[in-house]
């Protein structure tokens, strides 16, 4: 049984959604923050791809606090 439902939205309206046992969602939580550390860490690069469009905050269930 799942402890915990993460969900990422992905493209207009779909999204993809985990149910995940608590020490599972901590550990893809985790592993997020090490590559986000590692992210911030790198040097610049251009970006590679399309940006994912934002979501408004209204539909967003763990919206990151934005400044």
């Amino acid at each position: 049984m799942a402890d915990v439902s993460v969900r990422f939205q992905v493209a207009g309206d779909a999204e993809i959604v985990l149910n995940l046992a608590t020490p599972q969602a901590v550990r893809l939580v985790e592993a997020i923050m090490r590559k986000v550390a590692e992210a911030m860490g790198a040097p610049e690069r251009p970006a590679v791809g399309a940006m994912w469009p934002d979501v408004p905050s209204a539909q967003a269930s763990f919206a990151p606090d934005r400044r």
